[in-house]
């Protein structure tokens, strides 16, 4: 028997934090962060989690079946903690991408991050991520109503980005009242304000 799928924010001592950590890295593989590998996601979750951002792991059947973080109020960019934790796993994210890839992402990360920063108010989502074999289930949209009705309640907006490419984010940002409000080479940059 299957059990609806529940939202737990996990806490820095959550048992469910390492596995969403996890499941992050397996989930977007293509990340600067993924690539950076599993120990630095366990560590930011947990700082992140210490330091009151919301992380959102979507649970069934006692597993960790997707997740969401949210960085919260103006803190749109990582703390210099997550940037200088393991500095050598940066060489295994440039390894891994190769050096075109990697500057490429690492240009347009800097350039979102310039342009979140104009977007006042608003909490940002950093990750968003579904098990493969949970997928088409609806569940993606379950961790953004969440966010989205947490982020109101607190009296702020939400924002986030996504590749240019990634046309099945596009579809559900958009079906959640998301505009689009900035663009780089790479990314399209959404918010969604109160009201």
């Amino acid at each position: 028997m299957t059990i609806k799928p529940r939202i737990e924010v996990a806490g820095p001592n959550s048992r469910h934090l390492e596995a969403a950590a996890r499941l992050h890295c397996a989930s977007l593989t293509e990340t600067l962060t993924s690539t950076r590998g599993e120990q630095v996601l366990r560590f930011s979750y947990r700082h992140l989690a210490r330091s009151g951002h919301p992380i959102y792991v979507l649970i069934e059947d006692d597993k960790a079946i997707g997740g969401l973080v949210v960085l919260s109020g103006n803190h749109h960019h990582s703390s210099p903690a997550l940037l200088l934790y393991q500095p050598t796993s940066w060489f295994r994210a440039l390894r891994e991408l190769g050096m075109t890839d990697f500057v490429g992402k690492f240009l347009d990360l800097l350039q979102v991050r310039r342009r979140a920063r104009l977007l006042n108010n608003h909490d940002y989502i950093i990750a968003i991520y579904i098990d493969e074999g949970q997928r088409r289930r609806g569940l993606a949209g379950q961790l953004l109503e969440r966010a989205t009705g947490d982020s109101s309640a607190r009296g702020v907006g939400l924002a986030v980005d996504t590749d240019s490419s990634n046309f099945a984010a596009h579809a559900l940002y958009a079906s959640f009242g998301f505009v689009e409000r900035a663009r780089t080479s790479r990314s399209v940059i959404y918010s969604k304000d109160l009201g």
